[in-house]
């Protein structure tokens, strides 16, 4: 007599996409300033420029950093027109020599950003329970540093804003992974410092939460976190 008895084999559910801003969710500015690296803020100060005027002055500029650009020496053209505009707008005399060193310098330094505490081991964790994508809004530098402190090894993908000449405003740049790795809203966690990104990603119907590495926040409209280890899921 045949066994008509039915063995069900559960299948392995998919496990749920952790998008990850990079800016104070995974590191920060060494000077406090993304646009001033220790090498520039030493220069300011060895040229007697005033750093709050400059920084004053990199406002207006959106048009230059919003270019599409994919390679280091692209982005080194960047911000070469992006410096020599804050500077004009200063009023510093800076040479074309100098603007070349500063814009280099913040394309390629590796000391411009620091890791946060016990990122490595956040990821390290949440690697277990997540495919885990970086969703930038930034340059190719910051694919560079991901490699340079080898924590890309983590990532199921990355996507860095100026491949795309979109940011995290648009919600087709959040489209961008979910098509690419056929990941559902109801399956995706967002993680962003910025209230833009987030309004974007819940309006996707992506769970989000608001990074506030440095519990700043009193009060928010948002699921607020102070770091990623409180995503980790609790082994069955």
């Amino acid at each position: 007599m045949l066994n008509n008895k039915i063995h069900k084999v559960e299948e392995k559910r998919k496990p749920k996409s952790l998008i990850l801003d990079f800016g104070y969710v995974l590191c920060y500015p060494t000077t406090g300033e993304w646009f001033i690296t220790p090498w520039f803020s030493h220069y300011i100060k060895e040229h007697g420029l005033d750093r709050k005027v400059i920084l004053k002055n990199t406002k207006g500029f959106g048009d230059i950093l919003d270019r599409q650009i994919r390679t280091m020496s692209q982005e080194v053209e960047m911000f070469y027109d992006f410096y020599e505009g804050v500077f004009e707008k200063a009023g510093y005399d800076i040479s074309p020599t100098d603007i070349y060193r500063i814009a280099e310098d913040i394309t390629i330094s590796t000391t411009k950003y620091k890791m946060f505490e016990g990122v490595r081991e956040e990821l390290v964790a949440l690697k277990d329970y997540y495919d885990l994508i970086l969703l930038s809004d930034n340059w190719p530098c910051g694919e560079y540093l991901m490699d340079e402190w080898d924590l890309s090894q983590y990532f199921k993908d990355i996507y860095i804003s100026s491949y795309y000449g979109i940011k995290k405003d648009n919600p087709d740049f959040f489209k961008i992974p979910m098509e690419e790795h056929h990941i559902d809203a109801s399956d995706a966690i967002f993680v962003d410092d910025s209230d833009v990104p987030l309004n974007t990603a819940i309006g996707l119907g992506i769970d989000s939460y608001k990074m506030d590495r440095y519990n700043n926040i009193k009060e928010s409209n948002y699921n607020v976190i102070h770091d990623l280890n409180c995503l980790c899921r609790k082994k069955s």
